[in-house]
């Protein structure tokens, strides 16, 4: 059997190949036929140069990206079935972190800080094992130490994929943030994440949440306002701690997330949004400068607590899952593009903006088991926002 993948062979550089899928597999390992994968701004980062997931190396060429996905277990070693109660045919989605399961970390329940693990999926040289070990597949082989989380049947595949997303949302908002009924919270960046923050903050009763991003793309904003946000600022037109202060009378923001990537800018104007002992939490990566001293006497003077956020926590993938599952939650107005893998180059191009008059906000690219009828691919309008 053989399975379509994804293949990065170099900076845009990219290849569909077919490999080989495993005819034996190890007591604790699986075979998953990918139903989809999700794609955020990782997966632009990967496509245009190479990438260093924790800082040191940078990824060896080819390797099989997308850390979003979702599908159905077809065949199971012994002790993976024994260790999730998981049998053959089952709908799961699969977190990228492979941690190692024997470290301080892992034992203690903190398994994303473990730096041990044997591999993440999307982040794996196709040069170990099968090669089979992105979302951006057929097929994937799941690792020993692989987390599962079972899914519903009734789930669109791209309402599934966005377990992790929305999985962001939970952490950010609610688990580290705080977010309770009748907060205020301000969400820096009108992205698939910041957008996911309103709507946790809205399931947890936030009675005011502002969402601030820049003008070049308003439809992003007017579609925080249909997800939930009371308010939205044009950081381009006004300066953002100038509106929290007037929408709140002066009280200020319970809690500000920063979900704006580069900038250290934003780190700034979020300090100046928060009441005296708010919640700062920084949920992207900055690029280096920024003026780190006028940062922290702004935390000092405020008595701020200042969290950093990274991946997603199993307690809010599941949260997520539920709140997909029941209904309480709709993320539908979010997706914008649902493809199969074949168009992948062009997906991840309108991810990270660089096709004129086609704008993304969250992408699904399917697999052989999860083709959507071609109708399901939608873009958003070019006219909807200005490049």
């Amino acid at each position: 059997m053989k399975a379509r993948a994804v293949m990065l062979l170099g900076p845009r550089e990219v290849g569909i190949r077919n490999l080989p899928v495993p005819d034996e597999i190890g007591p604790d390992e699986a075979i998953l036929e990918v139903e989809a994968c999700g794609m955020c701004g990782t997966d632009h980062e990967q496509y245009v140069a190479p990438y260093s997931q924790f800082g040191d190396a940078p990824i060896a060429y080819p390797y099989i990206p997308g850390h979003e996905m979702v599908g159905r277990l077809v065949r199971l070693g012994v002790e993976f079935a024994r260790r999730w109660g998981a049998v053959e045919g089952q709908r799961v989605a699969v977190d990228p972190k492979v941690p190692c399961r024997r470290c301080g970390d892992c034992t203690s329940g903190q398994w994303l800080n473990c730096t041990r693990g044997p591999t993440s999926y999307g982040f794996t040289p196709a040069a170990e094992g099968s090669g089979l070990h992105g979302g951006f597949a057929d097929y994937m082989v799941l690792r020993p130490g692989t987390q599962i989380y079972p899914l519903p049947e009734h789930l669109t595949p791209q309402d599934a994929v966005m377990f992790n997303p929305l999985g962001s949302g939970f952490d950010w908002a609610c688990r580290v943030g705080g977010v309770g009924v009748g907060d205020t919270i301000v969400i820096i960046g009108p992205g698939q994440r910041g957008l996911c923050s309103v709507l946790a903050a809205a399931a947890a009763g936030a009675s005011r949440i502002v969402v601030a991003g820049r003008g070049r793309h308003p439809w992003k904003l007017e579609m925080a306002r249909d997800l939930g946000a009371t308010h939205v600022v044009d950081t381009d037109e006004t300066d953002l701690a100038t509106a929290v202060t007037d929408i709140t009378n002066g009280d200020l923001a319970d809690v500000v997330i920063d979900t704006a990537p580069a900038t250290t800018d934003t780190i700034m104007s979020a300090l100046d949004c928060a009441r005296p002992e708010g919640t700062i939490v920084l949920a992207a990566l900055k690029n280096p400068g920024g003026d780190l001293a006028a940062a922290v006497t702004k935390i000092a003077k405020r008595n701020l607590v200042v969290r950093g956020v990274r991946s997603v926590s199993e307690w809010a993938k599941r949260h997520a899952i539920a709140a997909l599952a029941d209904g309480r939650i709709s993320v539908e107005r979010m997706h914008t593009h649902v493809a199969d893998l074949e168009e992948y180059e062009h997906l991840v191009r309108v991810q990270g903006g660089e096709v004129p008059g086609e704008q993304a906000m969250h992408v699904t690219v399917t697999a052989a088991a999860g083709a959507v009828a071609a109708s399901a691919f939608r873009p958003v309008p070019a006219q909807a926002g200005r490049a």
